[in-house]
């Protein structure tokens, strides 16, 4: 079993997976946590509990399409 960060780690090192675009949805908010997923590819956050409003207008921003 992985956890985030580690999935994040196996999908940036793979040629074939590490241009695809992660967006975390967490329920932990340490700032440690987050630098972490973005050093490891994350680009972008969602809280828990998130708003699906939220949730779209971040995934359209990271796909470069209107929500």
């Amino acid at each position: 079993i992985m956890d985030g960060p580690e999935v994040l780690e196996h999908l940036s090192a793979s040629s074939s997976t590490r241009s695809i675009p992660v967006i975390i949805v967490t329920g932990n908010s340490e700032t440690d946590i987050m630098t972490q997923a973005q050093q490891r590819g994350a680009v972008q956050f969602v809280g828990k509990p998130f708003d699906y409003e939220v949730l779209l207008d971040k995934i359209s921003g990271v796909l470069g399409v209107s929500a």
